[in-house]
C-alpha cells in the first residue's frame, strides 16, 4: 500500500506538470479558449496529488506504528523477560515494558494495581492515535465506556452490608465490570500503561455536593491532578472534596475493602 500511494504521488506530480507546460504553451500559441479547460483539469490534478500524499502519509505512520509495537513486543518484551528470569530465576513474576514505565507482574492479591502484557496492549491499542496526554486519558475513558461496566448487583450487596471482596486491576478487567472502586483501580493501570502519571482517588464529597463513598482516577496534566471518573463517564469531573492517594494509601484501602 505504501508502494502504491508513493507511485500514485510520483504520477500525479508529473501529470501536473505536464499540464502546467501544456497551460504555457496554450498562451503563447493564443489558444485562449482551450486554456481554461485545462488549467481547471490541473487544480483538479493537483487536489488529487494533495489527497494522496496525505494518504500515503497515513499509511507509513499506521505500518510505523505496527512495526514499533511488534519490535516491543517480539523483541524488547521477551528480552527483559529472559534477563529478569536470569536474575530471579525463582521468581514466579514477568516484566513488561511501556514506554517510560515499568511493572513487576505478580499474582499477589492485595496488590490491587496489576498489569498483563494484554492490558498492556489493549492500552496501547486504545491509544495508538492519540498524541497529547488528554487525548490518551480521554481515549482510556472512551474505552471504559465501550467495554467496561458498571456491577449493579456488587454495589447493592455493599450497601446492604454483605462483605464482597474488592477486585483488583486483573479480576476487574476480567469480568468486564465492577464498582466504582474498581474501575478506579483499572483505569489507574491502563493509564499507567499509557504512559500518563495517575493515581486512585477517594471521594467524600461528589460533583452536585452529595455526601458518598466514592472512587475515581487523577490524571497529572500539565503539572495539575485533574480527575476523571470512568464510572460516570466523566471526563474532567468536579468532585467537591477527595483524597488522591499514593500507593501505599490506596493499597491499604484495597485491603480494607478486600476484606484482608
Amino acid at each position: 500500500m505504501i508502494i502504491t500511494a508513493v507511485f500514485s504521488v510520483i504520477f500525479l506530480t508529473l501529470a501536473a506538470l505536464l499540464l502546467r507546460w501544456l497551460i504555457a504553451y496554450l498562451h503563447d500559441r493564443r489558444l485562449d479558449s482551450m486554456v481554461k479547460p485545462v488549467e481547471e483539469l490541473s487544480t483538479l490534478l493537483d487536489k488529487a496529488k494533495d489527497s494522496a500524499f496525505i494518504c500515503g502519509q497515513e499509511i507509513f505512520n499506521e505500518a510505523l506504528t505496527n512495526a514499533k509495537n511488534r519490535f516491543e513486543e517480539e523483541v524488547i518484551t521477551p528480552g527483559l523477560n529472559r534477563i529478569f528470569q536470569a536474575v530471579f530465576p525463582e521468581a514466579d513474576k514477568s516484566y513488561d515494558s511501556i514506554r517510560n514505565y515499568a511493572y513487576i507482574i505478580t499474582e499477589d492479591k492485595i496488590h490491587p494495581f496489576q498489569i498483563t502484557p494484554e492490558i498492556a496492549r489493549i492500552t496501547r491499542r486504545a491509544v495508538a492515535q492519540n498524541k497529547t496526554d488528554r487525548d490518551r486519558m480521554e481515549a482510556i475513558l472512551n474505552w471504559f465506556k465501550t467495554n467496561i461496566k458498571y456491577d449493579y448487583e456488587r454495589y447493592r450487596q455493599i450497601q446492604s452490608g454483605r462483605k464482597v471482596n474488592y477486585r483488583h486491576a486483573l479480576e476487574t478487567y476480567a469480568d468486564r465490570k465492577g464498582v466504582c472502586g474498581e474501575i478506579a483501580i483499572l483505569y489507574v493501570v491502563m493509564c499507567r500503561a499509557a504512559g500518563l502519571t495517575s493515581r486512585y482517588v477517594y471521594v467524600e464529597i461528589d460533583c452536585q455536593g452529595n455526601q458518598v463513598s466514592h472512587a475515581c482516577t487523577a490524571v497529572m496534566l500539565d503539572s495539575v491532578w485533574r480527575l476523571s471518573d470512568a464510572s460516570w463517564g466523566c471526563l474532567f469531573i468536579q468532585h467537591r472534596r477527595f483524597t488522591i492517594m499514593n500507593d501505599e494509601q490506596a493499597i491499604n484501602h484495597f485491603k480494607l475493602m478486600r476484606n484482608i
